[in-house]
């Protein structure tokens, strides 16, 4: 038989056993999980048999007790968000807590980031960032310019003078700030699946285990970034987010920090728009916050609003603070800011009201 006809034969009877191997693959993998999900379901229900009510009261009273102890020492010791006065006894910030901040596209969630990374390390403490937001440049960009009262605003303003700073002080910032983001494996999917944030959260719950100092704060920058799952593929996004606050729900409770969640706010239509509704495509995520804030920026009087949507234990459902912004820096809204904002604000009106008089002079 001639070459040109056996070649042919033999690149289809290759092409049909590699097709065989991926499909066998395939096959493989969807059983595995099919299998891991009903061997999760046969142990759930084995346990709901063997249910210690009325037992072991003693045993149980003193882990809950040492459990106790320790929550009221972390809650005495909690940070102030933001190291800024006005926020004191509002946010309950630390271990064993999810805070929610939400805010509409371009109003608040890098910037708050960042101030809250400059604030934490300045006290001396760690940070862990998970973004699928923001390239770690800009991040780290972001706190060396505050570090500096420097403006981050147009990348191609940068100067060499501010190039040189950041190549000095990276080295610095990231022994105490990690910046995981979605390419962080090499391949991606770190921050944008329900595993690779699972996968985050179990390395760094080992490496404390194990005796490493804990990050002082886990902030994950934005949740509706995460929207697939690599194990179930064919999960929507609204399941995949629903398996992500139910997973972190239950990991608060066995890591030293709290948890930080940034998320994507629809625009409102009015006052009558429920918070919850408006947090697009993870509404469930409200019944895990312990604190819920409401991020709205003000740029014309250079002030952000912070409402807050829902406060477990703090006492301040429905009450708004405001701070300043100057500088991509949060600063308080005191008399002294009101009143250089207003003589700015006057200045710039009566400028562009000089110019038009001279246009029309012309």
């Amino acid at each position: 038989m001639s070459d040109e006809l056996t070649n042919p034969i033999k690149s289809a009877i290759a092409e049909g056993e590699a097709l065989q191997e991926k499909e066998y693959e395939l096959r493989k993998t969807r059983v595995d999980v099919q299998h891991r999900e009903l061997k999760e379901r046969q142990e759930q229900q084995k346990a709901f048999g063997v249910l210690p009510i009325g037992q072991n009261i003693e045993e149980r009273a003193a882990r809950l007790s040492e459990e106790n102890e320790e929550y009221i020492k972390l809650a005495k010791s909690s940070a102030t968000f933001l190291n800024m006065e006005i926020f004191k006894d509002k946010v309950a910030l630390f271990p064993r807590n999810i805070i929610l901040i939400g805010a509409e596209t371009g109003t608040g969630k890098s910037t708050t980031v960042a101030n809250f990374a400059e604030a934490y390390l300045k006290k001396g403490r760690r940070v862990l960032v998970i973004t699928n937001e923001e390239y770690p440049t800009d991040i780290l960009n972001r706190i060396v310019f505050l570090f500096n009262g420097w403006a981050y605003t147009n990348h191609d303003e940068v100067t060499d003078e501010q190039l040189a700073e950041c190549k000095r002080l990276y080295p610095q910032i990231m022994k105490r700030l990690e910046i995981i983001d979605d390419k962080f494996n090499g391949i991606g999917g770190t921050t944008t699946t329900f595993e690779g944030i699972q996968s985050v959260c179990n390395t760094i719950t080992t490496q404390f285990q194990n005796g490493s100092v804990p990050y002082d704060a886990i902030l994950i920058d934005y949740v509706q970034n995460v929207k697939t799952s690599v194990e179930i593929p064919h999960l929507a996004q609204w399941q995949v987010l629903d398996r992500l606050g139910a997973f972190l729900d239950n990991w608060k409770g066995t890591y030293p920090a709290p948890t930080l969640l940034f998320s994507q706010l629809k625009a409102t239509n009015g006052d009558n728009d429920s918070f919850k509704d408006r947090i697009e495509k993870f509404k469930a995520v409200m019944n895990h916050a312990t604190t819920a804030i409401e991020v709205k920026a003000d740029r014309e009087n250079l002030r952000t609003e912070w409402i807050f949507r829902k406060n477990r234990f703090k006492g301040a459902v429905g009450i708004s603070v405001f701070t300043g912004y100057e500088k991509g820096r949060y600063i308080d809204y005191d008399q002294e800011f009101m009143t250089k904002t207003r003589l700015r604000k006057e200045a710039k009106s009566h400028a562009s009201m000089l110019g038009h008089v001279f246009d029309k002079g012309e």
